[in-house]
């Protein structure tokens, strides 16, 4: 990808936030919330806990394999609810703005960058693990711009599309 590519296609990112600001606020509150999915897949006993707390039970200490496999089986259905929800927020900024938007520079600086930053500065330390979670909805807005561009071009625009039709190059 050259410049001028890379150029034209944070154009088509401003003028998603200049025509639709909800939907892009929408998309950046659910990038937000995506790293927490993502934990709670790797750790299913806060979600049991989270469960209990919801129902004003006192949180349990010590949990079965059939209440983690539960709190897995629930993470797991609610990262896919934000997948398609993440898609769906895509796919209609497109529509909108009638172009498709790299979203991906936004994610890398907005979650990656500055929610790990801020988790650094408040905690003190450093977590690996923690870190590549939070580049986690970066790679969910790469994921989903490259189903809309390469799988999805006639769904966004309509039937009338044909490959490079919004592209200068």
């Amino acid at each position: 990808m050259s410049i001028e590519q890379f150029a034209f296609q944070i154009g088509g990112l401003r003028r998603a936030i200049a025509k639709c600001p909800v939907m892009v606020g929408m998309l950046v509150a659910t990038w937000f919330v995506f790293p927490f999915g993502v934990m709670s897949l790797l750790f299913p006993s806060d979600v049991v806990g989270f469960q209990d707390w919801m129902q004003g039970q006192p949180i349990r200490r010590f949990f079965t394999s059939q209440a983690l496999v539960s709190g897995f089986v629930t993470a797991l259905v609610v990262l896919a609810l934000m997948c398609i929800v993440q898609l769906n927020l895509t796919t209609l900024i497109y529509r909108k703005v009638n172009r498709f938007a790299t979203f991906w520079p936004l994610a890398i600086i907005l979650i990656g960058l500055v929610a790990n930053a801020v988790w650094y500065a408040t905690t003190g330390y450093f977590d690996f693990v923690g870190a590549m979670v939070g580049f986690t909805p970066f790679l969910s807005a790469v994921l989903w711009q490259m189903v809309c561009e390469k799988l999805g071009g006639r769904f966004v625009f309509g039937p009338g599309y044909r490959e490079n039709t919004f592209s200068r190059y």
